[in-house]
């Protein structure tokens, strides 16, 4: 996430915020190549290392359930990586694992410089704006090429709001609320009920 100088402080968890999620996402299995068991991984990490042979990971099976695994191997492809797990041998096997997500403990997560902030310590914050009040609860955040956009839903709607320090009161991570100060008529100009 962007850097911010924005005040950052642990207050009291806003009301209708979701709270801090225990694990991080790292990686989704998109697909399967081959007759060995071989994961096509969409990384969804920047940590280095962290899908390399001897990992341990979260598998969060799209059915339901999870399950403890051990990354065997790891290679670069063209999509992210294709990884070997402990026990995942053959494609039948691997196909079970298809749109899973591999997670790990959120403590696992490395500390982040300060004034920036991980994807999934904004997502469910409560956003209020200085003028136009509560806007509602940030789902997601959407690079767009030019940036990065925080999509908000709310009583409104839907708001996308760019993520500038500009824009940027306070960031409470533990305290779950985002204090924005954005320029007159954008909430009612960018509001969309879809």
């Amino acid at each position: 996430m962007p850097s911010s100088s924005s005040k950052t402080e642990g207050g009291a968890a806003q009301p209708g915020a979701r709270p801090l999620p225990d694990t991080v996402v790292v990686g989704r299995v998109t697909g399967v190549r081959g007759l060995k068991g071989d994961l096509v991984v969409e990384v969804l990490s920047d940590v280095p290392g962290r899908l390399d042979a001897g990992a341990r990971l979260v598998a969060v099976l799209p059915q339901g359930g999870h399950r403890d695994v051990q990354v065997v191997s790891a290679t670069l492809h063209p999509r992210g990586a294709v990884l070997r797990l402990r026990g995942i041998e053959d494609r039948d096997a691997a196909l079970a694992l298809r749109g899973a997500t591999f997670e790990v403990p959120r403590p696992a997560a490395p500390e982040r410089e300060q004034g920036t902030y991980f994807e999934y310590e904004l997502v469910g914050c409560v956003c209020v704006d200085r003028s136009a009040g509560e806007l509602g609860v940030l789902e997601d955040v959407i690079e767009n090429g030019g940036g990065q956009l925080l999509r908000i839903v709310g009583a409104r709607g839907v708001l996308l709001v760019p993520f500038v320090e500009s824009f940027l009161e306070q960031v409470d991570v533990a305290g779950r609320r985002i204090a924005l100060c954005l320029p007159d008529g954008l909430v009612e100009t960018c509001v969309s009920r879809s």
